[in-house]
């Protein structure tokens, strides 16, 4: 399938001009070499976006549409075993289920149905819960793989197996999943759960891991000693100080929580290795504006 971007809304002259914005400044920085990843797709579902975070329609919007380099979409483990996309701890937060991932099967998943506010989706009709076997399935028909980034969330309220069968039973899916991924250098993973990481390490995992922690020097030394990837950090936390620091020592930056006009310049002039955007057309355009 061929990646075509498309015109995007906003237009080159309202980066530069709009007031009270802030000013790109990247002197000091590279920003050719930045890739956008779509936060849960197209990003979170609001008046703009009527996507579901993390369901398939705003996955095919960020990758087929927009034609951004990658997506995040966050994984759960089911009942079942197998991995699905879901952000939240709990179901009745953003579809007409209740209860938890784990709690349910794939059957009484695949039927569950992202909640239909007037505000932002009427218009879609029902959008239901995606597994990531789905998402894998059609990433087979694109003939440039996008940067697939796995927030795996291991937190849940709701009771189920042990942590230890949890941690043991995501590594099994992360591994199969990497496997069938036909280009394992842009699968990533990004995790807060260190406990995770442990098993993945001790199983001499392969993936390329980010860890999701405030850049201080408990985090930095953490990703040094055990050889991850790098490091994915709040942007209005995060200095370009800290980015250069990364990157100086070998690691990848991806940079999230960016959602308005003040925060996509600021990601920029940051010169991380990603940018995980809630606005994918505000970021291509200011990505444009700074490679003029």
């Amino acid at each position: 399938m061929l990646l075509v971007r498309t015109p995007t809304v906003l237009s080159f002259c309202t980066v530069l001009l709009c007031l009270g914005c802030s000013t790109l400044n990247t002197d000091n920085v590279s920003t050719e070499n930045i890739k956008i990843i779509g936060h849960g797709g197209a990003g979170f579902q609001s008046p703009r976006n009527e996507l579901p975070h993390n369901s398939m329609e705003s996955i095919k919007q960020a990758v087929e549409f927009y034609g951004i380099e990658g997506v995040e979409v966050d994984v759960q483990l089911s009942k079942s075993g197998n991995l699905w996309m879901y952000h939240d701890e709990t179901l009745e937060t953003q579809t007409r289920c209740s209860g938890c991932i784990i709690q349910k099967t794939d059957t009484e998943l695949a039927d569950c149905a992202f909640k239909n506010d007037v505000q932002v989706n009427v218009l879609r009709g029902n959008i239901s819960l995606a597994s990531l076997g789905r998402l894998l399935q059609r990433t087979e028909e694109y003939q440039e793989k996008p940067y697939l980034f796995l927030d795996v969330r291991t937190v849940s309220p709701c009771s189920g197996p042990s942590r230890d069968s949890v941690l043991n039973a995501l590594a099994d899916e992360l591994t199969q999943a990497y496997m069938r991924y036909n280009n394992h250098e842009k699968f990533y993973l990004t995790i807060r759960d260190r406990g995770l990481i442990n098993v993945l390490l001790e199983r001499g995992s392969p993936y390329k891991i980010l860890l999701e922690a405030p850049y201080n020097e408990a985090g930095f030394n953490y990703v040094k000693e055990n050889n991850l990837a790098g490091m994915i950090l709040k942007n209005p936390e995060t200095t370009g100080e800290n980015v250069k620091e990364l990157q100086s020592r070998g690691f990848e930056v991806c940079l999230y929580n960016i959602k308005v006009q003040t925060g996509v310049v600021s990601a920029v002039n940051k010169g991380p290795d990603f940018i995980m955007t809630d606005n994918i057309p505000l970021t291509l355009n200011t990505l444009k504006a700074a490679r003029k």
